[in-house]
């Protein structure tokens, strides 16, 4: 394939991969708390869930993969209720947790926690993979069966959302040190009551559509 197309393509990817990772979300948020309580390594290890999320939708959208995106949407309803109870799970926590800036984390485990954690509410919300079918869509020139372009957008992509969470865990890293017990006490109360709202709003989409069926 020609290289300038590789790299075009490659350049579409970042910027599908930036704009699924940047709007103020609950994943957003979580970033955030895991950066101020435990470190930019935290913070940038909860965003690379999301961006494992966002790489296997990307996959699905760049190779037309029917299976795997038919069973989300055959699915979605149960998806959806199982991303809103992990949006409420992890908002109560939050709310809840200590005001406590912890020490850097270097538990193995729990970093394949947090990893998994935010892949798994990246996954359970269909509307992700609606959305990069619509930006996929927008993408001229991805012909079925090409596979060197289709690898180049999903490597894309997971580049600009791994580069928005560098960003984001790198910049509220710097403000750690600044922040005391009290402050942080407020910040838990507001990401989880923010999270909550996330969730239930989950929930009140997911019910309005059904009812509207």
């Amino acid at each position: 394939m020609d290289p300038f197309l590789t790299s075009y393509f490659f350049s579409k990817g970042v910027a599908i991969g930036l704009v699924a990772a940047a709007p103020i979300g609950p994943v957003n948020i979580l970033v955030m708390q895991q950066t101020l309580r435990h470190g930019r390594v935290s913070g940038l290890l909860t965003g690379l869930g999301a961006m494992f999320g966002d790489g296997l939708f990307a996959v699905v959208a760049a190779f037309g993969i029917s299976a795997v995106s038919s069973f989300i949407l055959d699915w979605a309803v149960w998806i959806q209720i199982l991303g809103a109870t992990i949006l409420c799970v992890m908002g109560v926590k939050t709310f809840r947790s200590r005001p406590q800036i912890a020490a850097v984390d270097h538990n193995l485990t729990r970093w394949t926690q947090t990893i998994a954690s935010t892949f798994a509410l990246t996954i359970t919300n269909p509307m992700t993979m609606l959305g990069f079918a619509a930006l996929f869509a927008g993408v001229g020139g991805l012909g079925t069966g090409d596979l060197t372009s289709a690898s180049s957008i999903v490597a894309g992509v997971l580049t600009g959302s791994g580069l928005w969470w560098l960003v984001v865990s790198q910049g509220v890293g710097l403000i750690r040190a600044r922040i005391d017990e009290t402050v942080f006490a407020r910040i838990n109360r507001v990401s989880g009551t923010m999270i909550i709202f996330f969730g239930l709003a989950m929930f009140a989409r997911l019910g309005l559509s059904i009812l509207g069926q």
